[in-house]
């Protein structure tokens, strides 16, 4: 171990210095050393006093450690956020991203008045909560088959949404042939299904490989669409008429896709939209 810097600037520096080799390291040290002591980084570069002892210290050194070693910056702090709530986040479910905002903006902008929306292969549960947000009068349901997953899940509902009227999480293996029988009249379903094909692998960080898992991010390798024809039948099955299903989708496979979509299920309205980097991203089908 380090000693212990003299100084909030001495400490700047010398965390910086640890993370010699890590991409963005400066806000990386800004975030850790702000996450240790509640305040911002430019607010304690004025103060005389020096208040970080060295059990703080110790361990900030072992959090920089697990960067080194490739761990997700999100992992070592165990939260992340969405859109404008704060998630627990762990190996057991994916570390939510951008582009998974941007879906829960495009449903939410397009199908306001929902009054029962799900949110299969939920994870963490960020669009079920996302959902309930908007919506707070909504019946919010968020389905996952991982055990670990689910608790994540329930966990960040519990943190987020204080209301009686909160998201209710169920086991449900959106693979397998069950339909939801029970739970019908979904005027919304929005999903982020693994969609990742195992050739991309070799194109994907480590962190994400090493850290996430693999079950939420790859597809089957005998099927691609596999979790689409799965949520585009239980939206036949589920949605009333004019519901909407909305997915994140892989841009490799959107002709494929697409194909499958028109062919199939030609009672449905598909349209295919762009994320911000201008890929097509993600699939609205409408029921009617």
């Amino acid at each position: 171990m380090h000693p212990l810097p003299d100084s909030w600037k001495n400490l700047y520096g010398s965390v910086l210095q640890l993370l010699n080799g890590i991409e963005e390291k400066e806000s990386i040290a800004k975030i850790l050393i702000e996450e240790e002591t509640g305040e911002s980084k430019s607010k304690l570069f004025w103060r005389e006093d020096f208040e970080f002892d060295i059990e703080k210290w110790n361990l900030l050194q072992l959090k920089i450690k697990r960067l080194i070693l490739g761990e997700p910056l999100q992992h070592v702090l165990g939260y992340a956020y969405f859109r404008d709530f704060k998630l627990k986040v762990n190996p057991y479910v994916l570390i939510p991203r951008p582009e998974t905002e941007e879906l829960v903006e495009l449903a939410i902008k397009h199908k306001s008045q929902f009054k029962k929306a799900i949110d299969f292969c939920t994870g963490g549960a960020c669009i079920a909560i996302a959902l309930h947000k908007a919506n707070k009068n909504a019946t919010i349901l968020a389905s996952d088959w991982s055990d670990k997953a689910m608790q994540t899940a329930q966990e960040n509902i519990d943190l987020n949404c204080n209301e009686e009227h909160k998201p209710q999480i169920f086991k449900h293996d959106l693979l397998g042939n069950e339909y939801l029988s029970k739970e019908t009249d979904f005027d919304l379903i929005v999903s982020n299904p693994p969609y990742i094909h195992v050739s991309e692998a070799q194109e994907m960080h480590a962190s994400v490989l090493d850290f996430e898992p693999t079950m939420a991010l790859f597809a089957p390798d005998s099927d691609v669409l596999l979790f689409y024809k799965k949520l585009i039948w239980q939206a036949k099955t589920q949605l009333v008429k004019k519901g909407e299903l909305w997915a994140e989708i892989n841009p490799l496979f959107v002709s494929s896709l697409k194909e499958f979509a028109l062919h199939e299920f030609p009672e449905f309205e598909h349209s295919f939209l762009e994320d911000m980097q201008g890929k097509l991203r993600f699939w609205r089908a409408i029921k009617n």
